[in-house]
């Protein structure tokens, strides 16, 4: 008795391709994963915009379109450290009314690299009220100054904090999700070749897996 050859691997259902979509979601979730990590890790950095910038003994002018909140407030730069008590002592900043407003110690240290030039973080100003403000400092500070609105410290961890967790977790998912679907695809395959071998045999032949391991044909000692 002839026994047919096994089903053609082009005969399976689902195709090959889907072992192929899988892998892509693979690759698609590292790269969207270190993609996320990237742009969030920009985001944090360039969130905080120049408004106004002087020197010593120069008076300046910003716009506050947007006050203080718990996670972004307005701050001052220098281009050197400085005790943000010098700071307090040697600038004045006046609000749209006029009255001064209160400059207190960041809290926190910050530096940020604009256009090659390095700017410490000396100083937070109490913004409550949206309005033209002036600001200027003492010529015996000899520094270089900078007003920017951005995240605090908090507002930044979690930034970083959430492009730490992109980039973990984006690929976790794409690997899962790959896996899932490569190993679904086996499976189904696998069943779907025992049907096309079962539907090959004659009723009452031998079928694969019987009388060996995974062969064909009739039992020990018959032709």
């Amino acid at each position: 008795m002839t026994y047919p050859p096994p089903p053609d691997p082009g005969q399976l259902r689902p195709k090959r391709l889907w072992f192929w979509m899988g892998g892509l979601v693979i690759v698609l979730g590292i790269v969207g994963g270190i993609a996320a990590f990237v742009l969030g890790l920009l985001g944090v950095t360039s969130s905080t915009t120049t408004q106004a910038e002087f020197g010593a003994g120069e008076t300046a002018t910003f716009r506050a379109e947007r006050v203080n909140t718990d996670s972004e407030s307005w701050k001052l730069y220098a281009d050197r450290d400085m005790h943000s008590s010098d700071v307090e002592r040697d600038c004045d900043v006046s609000g749209p009314d006029g009255q001064r407003v209160a400059i207190a110690g960041p809290g926190y240290d910050s530096e940020t690299t604009v256009n090659g030039q390095t700017w410490v973080l000396v100083a937070q100003l109490d913004v409550a009220e949206t309005g033209e403000y002036t600001i200027e400092c003492a010529e015996d500070t000899e520094a270089g100054f900078s007003v920017r609105y951005g995240p605090d410290f908090a507002g930044t961890f979690l930034g970083i904090a959430g492009s730490i967790a992109a980039l973990v977790l984006v690929p976790l998912l794409g690997l899962v999700v790959g896996i899932i679907m490569i190993v679904v695809t086996a499976v189904r395959r696998g069943r779907h070749k025992q049907r096309l071998w079962g539907t090959s045999f004659p009723p009452g032949g031998y079928g694969p897996g019987q009388f060996g391991s995974g062969g064909y044909g009739p039992p020990p000692g018959k032709d």
